[in-house]
């Protein structure tokens, strides 16, 4: 557990500490990296473990039936081939007499004819009632041997034919006797046929058997000591050591040798003296399980490494558009900030022009009063001079009280209110406010206003705001040393059209159709950005007023915002 909550800290920090902006995102990023690498690589193990213990599984269910299948297969290939033996030498006694056998041509002659078609009978004998050899064919000096008391004998007395188990007897060597008897036991018409089979006969027989599922196969007697050579318990005569089902049908068991699992088939082979073992090293089934392994382990590294790149990449991706993000919120905050103190700035400036109205007023009556003490003055000498200078402090002072009475007209906050407008006017107002800052950067506004264009119904000041919008941002595109032109006509539908164009850089055709999007932007000068609301701001008080505002900017030409209104709008709020 502690090994856990440390390795916790290390990868995620320290909890409750205080964390950086840059802290926040990489903590962040772990997190994400954690939980989706978690949500993916936990269920592909899941899935990768159930594969491979089900297929394991089945593979050794697989083996399992194709061990049986093939004990079954190896115990009917025994049967056979030592029924057929016995079922030859049955037809041939019984086609001769009794001592016809006895003779020594007699018995060459059937051992050569038994000799062509099995050639692994390595001598044969017959024997009378008293078990002695009165004729033999072979390699040994058996002639009068005396086998009556051998086990094999007693046991095969009784019986029409017999397997005896596998003993050296007098020849010193493994082996096994095949016998048939002809007559009643105990008469004197009574005679037995042998046939003596080397041992090793049997474990050559062993490897003609064709099977893929056993490793080892081989016969043990009832005593548990092997027939058969082994290639794991040894060779003929020593003890097997595991355990035995002496059964006629096939059993199989699972035991493990020196640690390694292994599977055991045995079963009992009919009418002979033998337990037939087949044993599989290993539970699983060779080739076909070690190249499936392989190829899970391999789509599940390639999966989980293709997963990894993509949370990588996907959390790399989305840390980025949170930073972005936060980014671009601070800047709107900023902006905000900023729009904040101009707002208070501006009232500022309408109390004081509120204010500075009152002097004004005082300045004009004085002035008025001095112009007619000067008129009815006839003896004052500058009198033309004095009128005129009294006329043009006049003049300035009217001048500023229409600056103050605009500057307040555009920072009272007032209902919507609608009343015939005249566009020229107040196209001609908002010129009177920018064209001191076009001045500054020397660039031109030259107006081409139709007189003869219709008053519209709608509301003076927020006119006037959507063109001050427009008309700064034209000025913000020229930048210095340009132009703007302004001009008003009645297009044919009956709208009263208001054409701003300047000679700024235009707007890119892959953006233009974005322009009026809220927080969409293209000022970047002097390493600050706008906020990207005036355009939308714009956009929404001209559909308010029941307008239509385009943008077109043929490619060096700059750009033109077109605004069109109707004559009357019953759509103002």
């Amino acid at each position: 557990m502690r090994l856990v909550t440390r390795i916790f800290r290390s990868w995620f920090g320290a909890p409750g500490a205080e964390l950086t902006r840059r802290q926040r995102y990489a903590y962040m990023w772990k997190l994400f990296i954690t939980v989706m690498s978690t949500a993916v690589i936990v269920p592909l193990a899941v899935a990768t473990t159930i594969s491979f213990y089900q297929y394991r599984s089945l593979s050794n269910q697989e083996t399992r039936d194709k061990l049986t299948l093939d004990t079954q297969s190896a115990k009917q290939a025994f049967e056979y081939h030592i029924n057929e033996t016995l079922s030859t030498m049955l037809v041939v006694a019984q086609g001769y007499e009794y001592g016809e056998l006895f003779e020594q041509d007699n018995l060459e002659t059937l051992f050569a004819r038994l000799r062509n078609e099995y050639w692994w009978v390595v001598d044969l004998g017959a024997l009378d009632v008293n078990g002695v050899q009165k004729a033999y064919v072979g390699p040994f000096p058996f002639q009068g041997v005396d086998y009556s008391g051998q086990d094999w004998f007693q046991n095969a007395y009784s019986r029409k034919s017999n397997v005896s188990d596998i003993f050296t007897g007098y020849r010193g060597s493994p082996h096994f006797v095949v016998s048939v008897t002809n007559g009643v036991p105990g008469s004197d018409g009574y005679w037995m046929l042998r046939a003596s089979i080397d041992a090793e006969h049997l474990k050559g027989f062993i490897t003609t058997i064709n099977t893929d599922a056993a490793t080892d196969m081989f016969l043990v007697g009832q005593d548990g000591t092997l027939r058969t050579r082994s290639n794991n318990h040894g060779s003929v005569g020593d003890p097997y050591g595991g355990p035995l089902a002496a059964l006629n049908h096939v059993t199989v068991q699972e035991t493990k040798e020196s640690g390694s699992p292994e599977l055991m088939a045995q079963t009992q082979i009919e009418g002979l003296p033998w337990i037939l073992v087949l044993e599989r090293q290993g539970l699983v089934h060779g080739n076909s399980w070690n190249q499936f392994r392989m190829q899970l382990f391999g789509i599940v590294f390639l999966c989980a490494a293709a997963a990894l790149y993509i949370i990588f990449r996907v959390t790399r991706v989305m840390i980025n558009m949170i930073v972005k993000a936060d980014t671009r919120r601070d800047e709107i905050l900023a902006e905000a900030q900023h729009t904040a103190k101009l707002a208070s700035v501006g009232q500022l400036a309408a109390g004081v022009a509120h204010e500075i109205n009152n002097p004004l007023a005082i300045i004009t009556e004085k002035i008025g009063l001095i112009q007619d003490l000067t008129k009815q003055s006839s003896t004052f000498s500058e009198k033309e001079r004095f009128l005129d200078l009294t006329k043009g402090a006049a003049d300035a002072v009217e001048r500023c009280r229409d600056i103050t009475h605009r500057l307040l007209g555009f920072a009272r906050r007032m209902d919507v209110k609608t009343e015939p407008v005249r566009l020229n006017d107040v196209i001609r107002d908002v010129i009177s406010f920018v064209e001191r800052e076009a001045g500054y950067r020397n660039i031109r506004i030259e107006m081409s206003l139709d007189d003869e264009i219709p008053a519209i119904i709608s509301d003076r000041g927020q006119l006037q705001q959507i063109f001050l919008n427009i008309i700064n941002n034209a000025i913000d595109a020229v930048d210095k040393d340009g132009f703007i032109r302004i001009g008003t006509t009645v297009e044919k539908s009956g709208m009263v059209s208001t054409t701003i164009t300047d000679s700024g850089p235009g707007i890119p055709s892959n953006i233009i159709g974005h322009i009026f999007e809220p927080f969409f932007t293209t000022k970047f000068r002097n390493d600050t950005s706008g906020t990207g609301l005036g355009l939308s701001i714009t956009y929404g008080l001209v559909k308010k007023l029941c307008g239509q505002i385009n943008a077109k900017s043929p490619p060096g030409e700059g750009a033109s915002f077109i605004v069109e209104f109707p004559v009357n709008c019953d759509a103002v709020d």
